[in-house]
């Protein structure tokens, strides 16, 4: 590599995301002026040079502490989302001004579209922000060429859902910005042609009007209708919008609070709501957002502790909103893989209607909401969380410093109420103290309907904001709905602390095996759920082939009561109940023998005492229990093909009942799993077991694919590793 100081000497060069390695090479040079060359050992060289450095990271996880250090001068540059409201409304003038003049047309920003850009909290700052303009106005262009109008319209409904989600409004004093936001304002293409280059690391690819234009000729190529034309083209930009969001989706300049909110569940909410919001023709912001993610959260706590989620209005939602319960029907697999958690018809009834009153405004006015509490900043700090969370400065706060006396407290309280009312009541959430009996005495005083909540907590908070904000709830009804809402969090987390504490009572711990850890481990669980109600308040871990078992069962220790599945984990002590006798009423008695009992004698029924036949009948009058998308007399065919040409090959025509039943099981959950689209992920060992055993996978990957065929699913070499890691090695 050349000497790149030596070429600083009669120029500027820029140095792109300097590791921490690379910012320690520079140590010697900034503090001595001096370096060596690479490869140097000896020679020291001089140099004079200055260090500009630019970053649109955080400087405080980007760069060393010691560098930041011997930087004498540091400027940080407020976001967007920090920046003035009228200066970011001539940021959006600026960069839709670019676009009008490229396009030589006047383009026409509604107000509401004007409103949603100014309050969008972009996760890549400006340059985000251009380039979501730019494919609006690529939006508005497609439907400018398919109608006979003068002007590009930037609306609502060519902006993508995504932004509607990161908005966060705010209330605004300054009348010309609010006329603004109302009617809206018209860009014109005259001015100077753009000479400077404004390029930066969010440019798009491709000059999106060129791409249009080249699909319409394309389309029009094949004799398809203008109607056609202009449906598939906006299928093209669509694909072609969500390339491009993925190009710039930044997680860690997420502003999702991974404290309060767990990533998963904000990624599984925005996937759902940005399904429903196309399907539905719907925009779901903000409020609705951390809503759902709440809300599923709090449902994942509930299943963990044992609880059993009834939703007694399902009938009437499937009856009265089919559309929106088969949207989160469809998206049940890829919410049940996001939360680790199996979604029941119940609660999809519960999540469905969450897109059903889902709208952000649904009121002109609101219910007001304040937070009152002792000390200095503590109503302000909750305040601040629950508005930057729920994209809102709705929620209003008042401290109370602990000299204050009560009476000018209550004056000033009552003027905080005042501002507060919107003409539909107050709630004040307060911590604790005279606060608590204040509420007559309030509303007398101010001639405000308004309830008072106690024991103030941030979970409070964001049930109270969610509450008013999203829907179109009186003040009694509101109140009520908080209070149930919160007792059910509060019962959840008792009751999940309770499952531990039963646990360590000797109620302990199961653990499920399969040869993945994943399809039989799961069905099992369900079906002992199903069949012994005292499972609920169990802990269940689950291991595969090639989990380390014996350090799972160390770390539980003595909680670790029962092993069932189809791999016998040979755990001194612990007693192990195969597969198969889940199957009958008599191994359903013995597991709970062995569950509520510390000492019992093993007397485990044998499996040779079925005859090959019989084994099949067993597996296959069960087999609805593992078999949930595929037609269970096919997998049965199918299974029973493959287990014989199994036998044949790995196990010299000698196989044992338990073989039986674990390869039996193991196929059907797999093409279950398969046809379901929910395959496993290749393991960290699949290419060493494909290398090491490479004439036993192609034989096993010829027999799968063979029994395949006849459920119209293909198998991953994935899933034929897990299969092989249970089989005996037959060829290396």
């Amino acid at each position: 590599m050349k000497n790149i100081l030596a070429m600083v000497v009669n120029g500027d060069i820029e140095i792109h995301r300097l590791p921490p390695a690379g910012q320690e090479l520079l140590f010697t040079l900034v503090d001595k002026g001096i370096y060596r060359r690479l490869g140097e050992s000896r020679e020291e060289r001089k140099a004079q040079v200055m260090l500009i450095c630019a970053t649109s990271e955080d400087i405080s996880s980007s760069l060393l502490m010691t560098f930041r250090r011997r930087i004498p001068v540091q400027i940080t540059l407020p976001r967007i989302s920090e920046r003035p409201v009228k200066e970011r409304i001539a940021l959006i003038v600026l960069f839709v001004k670019q676009e009008a003049i490229r396009l030589d047309l006047p383009i026409w920003i509604s107000g509401e579209a004007l409103r949603t850009f100014t309050y969008y909290n972009c996760p890549a700052n400006i340059g985000e922000l251009r380039n979501d303009l730019q494919l609006c106005c690529a939006r508005s262009y497609l439907s400018y060429l398919a109608s006979a109008v003068d002007k590009l319209t930037i609306d609502t409904n060519v902006i993508p859902q995504r932004i509607f989600s990161m908005v966060r409004h705010q209330e605004v004093i300054d009348a010309s910005i609010n006329k603004l936001f109302k009617d809206g304002l018209a860009v014109e293409p005259g001015g100077q042609p753009l000479t400077q280059n404004l390029s930066n690391n969010y440019d798009l690819p491709i000059d999106l009007y060129s791409f249009i234009d080249k699909k319409i000729a394309s389309h029009r190529q094949m004799r398809m209708s203008d109607e056609d034309v202009e449906h598939q083209v906006g299928k093209d930009l669509e694909k072609y919008f969500e390339s491009v969001v993925q190009a710039f989706f930044k997680p860690e300049h997420s502003d999702m609070p991974i404290s309060i909110i767990q990533q998963n569940f904000w990624e599984a909410a925005n996937l759902l709501l940005n399904d429903a919001a196309g399907k539905m023709n719907r925009k779901y912001g903000r409020k609705t957002l951390v809503a759902l993610a709440l809300h599923l959260q709090q449902f994942k706590e509930r299943v963990v502790s044992g609880r059993v989620v009834y939703n007694p209005n399902l009938k009437a939602i499937k009856a009265e909103h089919g559309q929106a319960y088969s949207i989160v029907q469809d998206n049940a697999a890829v919410l049940t893989r996001k939360l680790g958690i199996t979604m029941s018809p119940d609660e999809i009834g519960f999540i469905a209607m969450f897109l059903i009153h889902g709208s952000d405004d649904i009121a002109t006015s609101r219910i007001g909401l304040i937070i009152v509490a002792h000390g200095r900043g503590t109503a302000q700090n909750m305040a601040e969380v629950a508005n930057n969370l729920l994209g809102t400065d709705h929620v209003k706060s008042y401290d109370i410093p602990l000299n204050k006396s009560n009476a000018k407290t209550v004056e000033e309280l009552q003027e905080v109420v005042l501002k507060a009312n919107e003409g539909r009541g107050v709630i004040i959430l307060v911590d604790m103290g005279f606060l608590v009996t204040m509420e007559n005495m309030l509303a007398k005083a101010t001639r405000v309907p308004l309830r008072i909540i106690p024991n103030v907590t941030t979970a409070l908070v964001l049930e109270a904001g969610r509450r008013v904000l999203t829907t179109d709830d009186n003040l009694e009804q509101a109140v009520s709905n908080i209070y149930t809402s919160y007792d059910e969090y509060t019962l959840t987390l008792r009751q999940k602390r309770q499952s531990k504490v039963d646990g360590k009572d000797g109620k302990g711990i199961i653990l499920v095996t399969c040869s993945s850890g994943e399809g039989v481990a799961k069905k099992i669980k369900e079906i002992l759920l199903d069949n012994i109600p005292e499972t609920h308040n169990m802990n269940f871990i689950t291991a595969g082939a090639m989990s380390d078992i014996q350090g799972m069962a160390a770390e539980v220790g003595e909680n670790l009561r029962i092993a069932i599945g189809s791999i016998d984990p040979r755990l001194e002590a612990i007693p192990f109940v195969h597969v198969s006798e889940l199957f009958s009423q008599d191994g359903i008695n013995r597991i709970c023998a062995l569950l509520k009992l510390d000492l019992i004698e093993e007397n485990q029924i044998s499996l040779d005492e079925y005859a090959k036949g019989e084994a099949y009948a067993l597996v296959a009058g069960q087999l609805n229990k593992f078999v949930k998308t595929l037609p269970v007399d096919q997998v049965k065919v199918c299974c029973e093909e493959l287990v014989e040409k199994i036998e044949h090959y790995f196990f010299n025509g000698k196989i044992s009942q338990d073989a039986i039943v674990r390869i039996y099981l193991h196929a059907a959950c797999m093409f279950d799993r398969i046809h379901a689209g929910e395959a496993l992920q290749p393991p960290d060992w699949s290419e060493q077991i494909k290398s090491e055993r490479q004439t036993d996978f192609q034989q096993l990957k010829s027999i799968v694919d063979y029994a395949a065929i006849s459920l119209r699913v293909e198998v991953p070499d994935s899933e034929t590793c897990y299969f092989l890691s249970t089989l005996p090695v037959r060829n290396k």
